[in-house]
């Protein structure tokens, strides 16, 4: 067992490994994105609940630093703020949103800046159940900054090109684009706060994805999105 480290973390997502371990896919203040083992979540002597493992939950935690691309163990953990999505739409965004964070992070990438960011638009998240409209939208905009892939439209009917990452005034040849309309209510919403009807922020959140998997060889669009979807309509 490598030495012991005390980090903060928050889950993005959990996958059974086996009959008594869980694989814990989380972004940590200190190592960036990890993946750490935790055995026995079915011990009623474990400081593992449930709710802990719920996406984007907020932990601290003792974790094994072994390096050399091992899979590291967490050995116990204690939740950090006891406000938790409840909405069954908030619930939703933190999983689609966890979801694609976990997709377009590098492993062993620490941005401190981006989890106080992270952190920020969670708490954000809980304290406006239902969720704002726009907090798909503000998650996919953080992520496109940390990421060095951000850009900003001005008010104007232009075209975004998402393999070019640029606005113009004609469209591009291929079909990986963002329609004007959309184009011009992101850039209203940037200089003024008017936030876009629901079929232009689910184009928006569409491109953005798309951007996403333009920009990145292993992002995989999230399977979570039509859940979403579905409580919208």
């Amino acid at each position: 067992m490598g030495p012991l480290e005390k980090c903060n973390l928050l889950v993005l997502g959990v996958f059974a490994s086996g009959e008594h371990a869980k694989v814990v896919h989380a972004y940590t203040d200190r190592f960036g994105l990890q993946r750490y083992y935790l055995y026995g979540t079915h011990s009623k002597l474990s400081s593992v609940r449930p709710a802990h493992l719920l996406p984007l939950t907020f932990l601290e935690a003792v974790v094994t630093r072994k390096g050399k691309g091992q899979l590291e163990n967490i050995q116990e953990v204690r939740a950090l703020d006891a406000a938790a999505p409840r909405h069954p739409l908030t619930q939703s965004v933190a999983l689609l949103v966890a979801e694609i964070w976990s997709s377009a992070l590098q492993e062993g990438e620490s941005d401190e800046g981006f989890y106080a960011d992270a952190l920020l638009w969670r708490a954000s998240l809980v304290a406006s159940e239902p969720p704002s409209p726009m907090a798909v939208v503000e998650a996919l905009l953080l992520l496109l900054e940390h990421l060095g892939l951000g850009c900003t439209p001005p008010p104007a009917l232009l075209w975004m090109d998402l393999r070019e990452g640029q606005f113009g005034t004609h469209p591009p040849v291929h079909p990986d684009v963002l329609a004007p309309e959309v184009v011009l209510a992101w850039g209203r919403w940037l200089a003024e706060g008017q936030a876009p009807g629901q079929p232009q922020r689910g184009q928006w959140v569409d491109g953005l994805i798309r951007y996403l998997e333009v920009q990145l060889p292993n992002f995989r669009a999230p399977r979570s999105l039509p859940v979403l979807r579905s409580l919208l309509e």
